[in-house]
């Protein structure tokens, strides 16, 4: 082995390390209260911001994702999707006429302000930028680690939040 690609090689191991150690996060525990129901969720702290996992979003608000990750796509209460390439995000209103998955609108909001996190296979939202969008009061505290989600208490109809708790209801989340 040259002396160059012994250094390649070690060059390329360091920046891998380097690249892991930058991804490495802590998970911890994070108090949710939702509509004033507290329940518990794993979270993440980057960049000023508290990331939950997608799927643990079903369990805890009752927003049931649905994540295509072939076009790097997640739903959220069948009213606002996150493409989580550009961090845009897009309002969608859904037919029942004509099939239950069926699409029949999708208008661009102002993209995210805070990435989505694509961390070993698991997409992480930033929860307060998300929850916000879809019309929640939201309010954190990292000293107590506690997250507080109230939905507005009666959204104007035709308004995304209309939209968003109108399923959500539906779904029996609190």
């Amino acid at each position: 082995m040259t002396v160059y690609r012994r250094w390649a090689v070690l060059l390329t191991a360091t920046a891998y390390s380097l690249t892991c150690l930058g991804n490495a996060q802590n998970t911890n525990r994070l108090q949710v209260k939702a509509n004033g129901i507290l329940t518990y969720a794993d979270y993440r702290y980057w960049s000023g911001h508290p990331y939950l996992r997608l799927k643990d979003t079903a369990g805890r608000f009752g927003w049931y994702p649905q994540q295509d990750g072939y076009h790097r796509l997640a739903d959220i209460a069948r009213c606002v999707r996150l493409d989580y390439n550009t961090s845009n995000i897009y309002r969608i209103s859904y037919e029942p006429l004509i099939g239950k998955n069926a699409i029949a609108g999708v208008d661009k909001l102002p993209p995210l302000a805070v990435p989505t996190r694509l961390v070993q296979n698991e997409l992480w939202i930033p929860i307060d930028a998300v929850a916000k969008t879809m019309g929640y009061t939201v309010s954190f505290s990292q000293k107590q680690q506690l997250l507080e989600l109230t939905s507005p208490a009666s959204p104007e109809p035709g308004t995304l939040e209309y939209d968003c708790q109108q399923f959500i209801i539906k779904a029996g989340a609190p």
